[in-house]
């Protein structure tokens, strides 16, 4: 009887420590996973949208949809660390446009807003805003249920829409440059060309550190030089990439260019314009603003 009670608290202190071992497993297994997570998500993620009204639901603004015309290109930088997003948004063809949101949701569902963006930063460069923890862990870590939305005085349940994706290695914009864009300063006060136009295509890639483009041009002659400048719609910027002009209009040619310029035109296109010069137009024949991916 006496064997058989030593038998029991022996077999009961042995599983008693083997519970104990397993749950100091478990809890360190835990906190590898916390560690690993965390590492995981020590660098800032860059997002980047082009919006459009095809995006928005018919049903919305009295079923008329959103802008049948007019977008919006938005690069995030989402840091779990500091829990800041810092973003630039670019419109075109948008007017009165009254707010801006990161809001939760899969494509083609609405949802809440996440984040409140402000609408009189937009158009003039990168600016930042505080969220809590639990929105930038989520944003980045599924960042294809969020979406953008833009709201304008006519398109109060949205103007334009889309989705979050996360910017890759490799990116390509294209960019409609017309002499309308051209400062009307420029070249004596003549502006752009009145009639003129370029078409132009970038892949920006951060890995090899180059950007291949093509250039075509219309209605313009005697072009000299082309060049990527920063600078946000309307406001003039030095060169960052200068572009061979010998090569336009004869397909695609690329460039090597410094790693912080590629990820910047990577991270935040719709902060740099395209830009032709030509003999008549010194100051700039043609201009486009970079943003609208392909």
């Amino acid at each position: 009887m006496k064997r058989t009670v030593i038998g029991k608290f022996s077999l009961s202190l042995a599983l008693i420590v083997l519970a104990g071992t397993a749950t100091a497993a478990n809890a360190t297994t835990g906190s590898s996973n916390t560690a690993k997570l965390a590492k995981a998500m020590s660098s800032a993620v860059q997002l980047y949208v082009h919006a459009t009204g095809a995006e928005v639901s018919p049903a919305n603004n009295a079923n008329k949809g959103g802008s049948p015309t007019g977008f919006a290109d938005a690069a995030f930088r989402v840091d779990t660390n500091s829990n800041r997003i810092c973003y630039t948004v670019t419109t075109n063809d948008l007017t009165d446009v009254v707010a801006g949101h990161i809001h939760k949701g899969a494509k083609g569902v609405d949802g809440g807003v996440a984040v409140a963006l402000n609408p009189a930063k937009f158009n003039h460069g990168r600016t930042c805003i505080t969220v809590s923890a639990a929105v930038a862990t989520d944003i980045a870590m599924n960042p294809g249920m969020y979406y953008f939305n833009l709201h304008s005085k006519l398109y109060s349940g949205g103007v334009v829409r889309g989705q979050l994706a996360v910017l890759s290695s490799s990116v390509e914009f294209s960019v409609h440059a017309t002499g309308a864009e051209v400062s009307a300063a420029d070249n004596a006060n003549m502006g752009g060309s009145p009639t003129g136009f370029a078409d132009a295509t970038f892949k920006v890639d951060t890995k090899s550190n180059r950007i291949c483009y093509t250039v075509t041009t219309n209605g313009l002659t005697g072009v000299v030089a082309g060049h990527i400048h920063t600078g946000v719609k309307g406001v003039d910027g030095g060169v960052a990439v200068a572009l061979d002009a010998s090569k336009f209009n004869r397909g695609r040619s690329c460039v090597s260019v410094s790693g912080a310029v590629a990820k910047d035109i990577a991270m935040n296109p719709t902060m740099y314009y395209f830009n032709l010069h030509s003999k008549l137009y010194g100051g700039g024949v043609v201009r486009g603003q970079l943003g609208a991916s392909k």
